[in-house]
């Protein structure tokens, strides 16, 4: 097979798309050589999808701005309005309900689609469809675990010089065969200041698979940052490890670390993240680059909408990591001896 076209790429199993990658042969076509190649057709519904993956792209980019990766995909783009035809209609431009979307174009255009047919199409359809599936803006997030994270808005240049009084925190996700996550992060604040209205800044981020907790925490000390005051962690990093005898936390504590390991429900640590993201006290620097991609494509399974808790198949351990950061930052209580006399 000389080339194979896939449509609505982004309904495939990624099992099947994985192994329909080795199926094609470059080979002579009549007087034609035809090199072999891969075809992927469809829409990128969701940020969390097949589509999202192959084009290495994140949540509320512009769809011209969306690179592809560093591979051999060539990208091709088009929307709806790429393919209208001329349009006749008698009414004015301000009036017609495509206006905000077409803008007059559609005057000019050379196309192929009726405008009579996107007319009615716009309106069977709510907004967020419409954006995502006729103009390709951006992927819906309707199962989006936080679909107010928005990169334009969360993501900027933290400077790490200055004055202002900040403390250095860290959030860690343990793994082994998956990647251990470790995130650096100053709070802004002081005194009396709640700490759930203190802005919180994600400078840097470590991801690593395949490394002991102790190896891991031998490249942390190399990466040149401030020490932290303490690290959040998963309370289950407290069961021993059988052949070395320690547990995680306890190879943290070992090399001086203070830790932090707060039991909150999964949900209610999630309503922290979204409640931090809607009062712009989450901020996130460019070089955490696959922690914005987590924040982006953490979902929850669409084939289940009855299940509350987000599919772990990647985007969950940088979440998860920022999670427990941000659930020993707000609900921390020490540990202190009351003596009451009566």
């Amino acid at each position: 097979m000389h080339k194979l076209r896939c449509d609505e790429v982004e309904e495939f199993d990624p099992a099947v798309w994985e192994a329909a990658q080795l199926v094609t042969r470059s080979g002579r076509c009549g007087i034609w050589q035809v090199r072999g190649a891969v075809e992927a057709l469809s829409t990128m519904h969701r940020p969390h999808g097949l589509m999202s993956r192959l084009l290495g792209t994140t949540l509320n980019r512009d769809a011209e701005k969306m690179p592809a990766q560093a591979s051999a995909w060539r990208v091709f783009r088009w929307s709806a309005l790429d393919v209208v035809a001329p349009c006749r209609l008698e009414v004015a431009c301000e009036d017609c309900r495509l206006w905000e979307s077409c803008g007059g174009r559609a005057r000019s255009a050379r196309g192929f689609m009726a405008v009579h047919d996107l007319l009615t199409q716009r309106a069977r359809v709510s907004d967020r469809v419409w954006e995502a599936e006729m103009l390709c803006h951006r992927p819906s997030t309707s199962a989006s675990v936080y679909p107010n994270f928005d990169i334009a808005r969360h993501v900027g240049k933290v400077e790490v010089a200055g004055v202002m009084p900040v403390v250095w925190v860290g959030g860690m996700d343990f793994g082994m065969r998956n990647p251990t996550v470790f995130l650096w992060a100053r709070v802004h604040g002081e005194g009396r200041q709640p700490m759930d209205q203190r802005l919180v800044e994600i400078v840097d981020e470590h991801h690593q698979q395949d490394l002991t907790t102790g190896q891991t925490l031998a490249q942390l000390a190399q990466r040149g940052w401030p020490a932290v005051k303490w690290v959040g962690v998963d309370p289950a990093g407290a069961q021993r490890n059988s052949q070395s005898g320690l547990s995680d936390i306890q190879c943290l504590q070992k090399k001086g670390y203070k830790v932090r390991a707060m039991r909150e429900p999964l949900a209610q640590g999630i309503e922290r993240i979204r409640s931090r993201l809607d009062h712009d006290l989450l901020r996130i620097d460019p070089r955490c680059e696959k922690l914005i991609q987590a924040l982006a494509m953490y979902h929850y399974d669409i084939k289940r909408p009855q299940c509350e808790d987000p599919v772990k198949d990647g985007p969950d351990h940088a979440c998860d990591a920022l999670r427990y950061l941000i659930t020993n930052l707000e609900n921390h209580v020490s540990k202190k001896v009351v003596v009451t006399r009566y």
